[in-house]
């Protein structure tokens, strides 16, 4: 059964309020958006496990252990821009965009994957 905007925005109490603070948000450019609700999950792992391993295996606790732990206390209260980019300074831009290649890039598509039989596979 397909449902109308309408009945979305009445299914549940709060969704129509939630929908005009995010259309005013998105007029006046104060919205990022951060997509990840998991579909990829089963090739990519996620955002907050890939911050937490970039920044256990490539910053120097030695040299870097206030920027190490004001990094990880902001993944832990769920502020990955916030450690992305402090990651980045940490580590400078190359190695960042680098690591990130690594752990998202295409090439983890292989025969061995089948995305067709996958629930992402819906989305386009």
């Amino acid at each position: 059964m397909a449902m109308s905007f309408n009945d979305i925005m009445d299914y549940r109490k709060g969704n129509r309020e939630v929908y005009n603070m995010l259309k005013d948000y998105i007029s006046k450019n104060h919205l990022t958006p951060f997509i990840g609700a998991g579909l990829s999950a089963f090739i990519y792992p996620a955002w907050g496990k890939t911050l937490s391993d970039m920044c256990g295996n490539f910053i120097d606790m030695n040299e870097h252990k206030n920027e190490y732990i004001k990094i990880m206390d902001l993944i832990s209260n769920y502020k990955y821009l916030l450690a992305a980019s402090s990651i980045e300074k940490v580590l400078d831009e190359s190695p960042f965009y680098t690591s990130l290649r690594n752990i998202y890039g295409l090439d983890k598509f292989t025969d061995n994957h089948k995305l067709n039989k996958e629930t992402v596979y819906l989305l386009p």
